[in-house]
């Protein structure tokens, strides 16, 4: 006896079947497969995936069967699953059937879906890595109190990846046991990737709320004053390492803060960033949770339970307007649904530019002669994907170029052979491929520090800040106008990264670097499309420091023109 697979089964009975109207029906769900098939393999998965919930229904049949709620979440699940597959370099059905296998193989089987809606009136507890993607309007963060777990660094045999094995000394005639050097140095090494990983914890916690944050943790008595004079920038490392547990460095965070941002009092009503309130031990020990009412409960329970009938009260108002009414007001705030919670400098940018940047990620091809102004309509080249030799793209070429000027030393930023000798050790010490040296421009860099700006950034007296991050908070309305913000906590916040900022004695300025593939007049038309993002720059400068930045600069380097703005 002979036995086929399934599918093959399947269509060879579509072919010549002995039913007709069979076959009919399974010529048509081949076809459907085959266009599904046909799109994955050019669209992500996830949406796919769920293009084939909506045409089949899929959905509302499973929600029709036993435990349907669950099984709907579990699909829902799946696609979430689809959707951050799709944020892997390395897309395709294979790759993502074979992530969902390893997954399975390693015991860590996706998660069953949730059956509460996603904006349900209801309270989340989760742990802070399951809470990673996730958003919500308001976030309780406790027990920030806790000490870190630094048992890594306990023990009498350490062991670090990079510092190897390290032991104590025991002297067996004394009986005795003390800490080696370098039982001390992989002690603290440990302890300091320790305290970095809750710090990345810590991160991840604090930007999962949309609208407020409330930290919660008890530890000494602690009164938060704010600064007379801020710092701007992160915490010095040694006041990181220096915090025993989290609301260390909260506290640390907060007071680095002006004291015009800082509130400490219940009924203070000015806006401020922080409000910081203090409870005593007493204070918390009066605190009680009032017990849920039995007794009603309890006689509703007899009443059932003696087959009485129930009391009715009739509704005060007529449900049905309350409920015409619920359906037909208008929501107030409906324009600042549409508003994300967090954007980029760069989409900011383009929605307050009325042209978008082709650069960002295309590049742009520039006519530089007559032939290809002639041409243009009947381009016959073939296309990038089918081409044997391939070149980097304009998004990496640009990537390797800012991560190259981030890392360079200025003071020895002094020509092309310096240059190139500086490349070398980071391709030594792995921080670029070998590939990527050809992708950086390294006379072109040569050529900017050698003109007049260059050279005051090389000065020793130059402040410079370089790839200097920023989370900047404005009206909600500067991304879309017909978004007004309803109170004060209504903020969109724009998060961005600014090349370079450097002050030679008379201001900050900004340095905004430019790999763009551009030629004569087509530089000053690119320029213009940038200054949205250098406006959103100058404002976060000025909430950071309280002054205007100086002068904008654009550092074309492929053209090698530089542009003031």
């Amino acid at each position: 006896m002979r036995f086929d697979p399934f599918h093959a089964a399947v269509r060879r009975y579509a072919d010549d079947g002995e039913v007709a109207a069979l076959r009919v029906s399974l010529n048509v769900k081949l076809r459907e497969i085959e266009k599904w098939r046909h799109r994955i393999r050019r669209r992500p998965i996830a949406d796919v995936l769920w293009e084939i919930y909506i045409d089949t229904g899929y959905l509302a049949y499973v929600s029709g069967l036993k435990n349907g709620e669950q099984r709907r979440a579990n699909l829902i699940q799946l696609h979430e699953q689809a959707r951050k597959f799709g944020e892997f370099q390395r897309q395709g059905l294979l790759r993502f059937l074979q992530f969902l296998g390893s997954l399975r193989d390693a015991g860590q089987d996706l998660d069953a879906g949730s059956v509460s809606p996603p904006s349900g009136d209801v309270v989340r507890i989760m742990t802070i890595h399951r809470s990673k993607g996730l958003e919500f309007p308001v976030v309780f963060l406790g027990e920030l109190g806790k000490r870190f777990n630094i048992r890594d660094a306990a023990g009498s045999i350490l062991y670090d990846r990079k510092l190897g094995i390290a032991l104590e000394a025991v002297d067996i005639e004394k009986r005795i046991v003390y800490p080696t050097l370098p039982h001390r140095l992989v002690a603290q090494a440990n302890r300091f990737e320790a305290m970095a990983e809750d710090l990345r914890v810590l991160y991840v916690a604090l930007t999962r709320a949309k609208q407020k944050l409330i930290l919660v943790g008890t530890g000494d008595d602690r009164f938060i004053l704010g600064s007379e004079s801020p710092t701007p920038g992160p915490l010095p490392l040694l006041r990181r390492r220096r915090a025993s547990s989290m609301l260390d460095w909260v506290f640390d965070a907060v007071e680095a803060q002006p004291r015009s941002a800082i509130g400490c009092s219940l009924e203070s009503s000015s806006p401020c960033l922080f409000a910081a309130f203090h409870y005593s031990a007493e204070e918390m020990q009066s605190w009680q949770v009032e017990p849920a009412p039995l007794q009603a409960v309890e006689d509703k329970c007899r009443t059932i339970a003696g087959f009485l009938p129930l009391s009715v009260h009739a509704p005060a108002v007529d449900s049905l307007q309350i409920v015409q009414r619920r359906l037909t007001t208008p929501y107030a705030a409906a324009a600042l649904t549409q508003v994300p919670a967090v954007v980029a400098a760069s989409v900011l940018k383009r929605r307050w530019n009325t042209m978008t940047d082709e650069a960002e990620p295309v590049e742009v091809k520039v006519p530089t002669s007559k032939s290809e102004h002639s041409n243009s309509a009947a381009d016959f080249r073939v296309p990038a994907f089918a081409s044997v030799e391939t070149s980097p793209t304009a998004t990496r070429r640009g990537t390797l170029t800012h991560e190259f000027l981030q890392r360079i030393d200025l003071r020895r930023a002094d020509g092309p052979a310096a240059l190139k000798a500086q490349l070398a050790e980071m391709i030594a010490s792995e921080v670029f491929a070998n590939d990527d040296a050809a992708s950086i421009d390294l006379d072109a860099v040569a050529w900017f520090f050698d003109t007049e700006l260059g050279r005051t950034l090389r000065l020793p007296e130059t402040r410079i800040e370089r790839e200097w991050p920023f989370v900047l908070g404005v009206a909600p309305s500067q991304y879309n106008p017909t978004a007004m913000a309803q109170t004060r906590d209504d903020v969109l916040l724009v998060r961005g990264i600014v090349d370079c900022l450097f002050d030679a004695g008379q201001g900050w300025e900004v340095l905004d670097y430019k790999t763009d593939r551009v030629n004569g007049p087509a530089v000053a038309e690119r320029a213009a499309l940038y200054k949205g993002q250098l406006d959103i720059y100058a404002a976060a400068i000025e909430a950071a420091f309280k002054v205007r930045s100086k002068t904008n600069w654009l550092i074309f380097l492929h053209p090698r023109v530089i542009v003031r703005i």
